[in-house]
């Protein structure tokens, strides 16, 4: 068996993803030599896996389910920063809580206990709408508030190709405590 590129996500309502959809447009009529997210794919992650043994699908997917169902649904605030983070090269949704934090940190407890390498990079809850080169428009760009209830998270396999990343749900994990 081979591996696959995947990710643990956190993904919007159909309510709550016309709303990022309708911001991310307003942008695009501002911005448009960034390359823009598609709309089935506007999601926050949690954890980027680069590669996942496919014998190890069943345990992490086991792990995944026994973490959501200990943890808690929450209200999970949403703004847009420029940039959101110094050095970004995303325009992005910053998402900031504990609530938030401490899903992550179940997100990472059972990958590690699934057997993957710890993520090296810190936590920084966000929704990529578009990426760019690094250069800010001058302009003013507009302010964006919201909320997304987080209900469930999802482990998803994601693969590369010449249209961009293909992306299935390998499995959905509701938040149950």
């Amino acid at each position: 068996m081979g591996s696959i590129r995947a990710f643990v996500a956190i993904y919007p309502s159909p309510d709550e993803l016309k709303r990022c959809v309708a911001f991310r447009d307003r942008l695009r009529e501002l911005w448009s030599d960034a390359r823009w997210v598609r709309d089935d794919q506007i999601h926050l992650t949690l954890r980027f896996i680069e590669a996942l043994d496919e014998s190890s699908i069943v345990d992490l997917v086991a792990r995944l389910r026994h973490g959501a169902e200990h943890s808690f649904p929450f209200l999970l605030g949403l703004s847009h920063r420029v940039p959101p983070w110094p050095g970004a090269r995303v325009v992005a949704l910053s998402a900031r809580s504990d609530e938030l934090d401490r899903l992550a940190r179940v997100v990472e407890s059972a990958c590690w206990n699934a057997g993957l390498p710890p993520e090296e990079r810190p936590f920084r809850g966000h929704v990529t709408l578009a990426r760019h080169d690094g250069r800010w428009p001058s302009r003013e760009l507009p302010s964006f508030s919201d909320s997304w209830l987080v209900r469930s998270i999802r482990l998803v396999r994601s693969e590369l190709g010449r249209g961009g990343a293909r992306h299935t749900v390998l499995g959905e994990f509701r938040l149950e405590r």
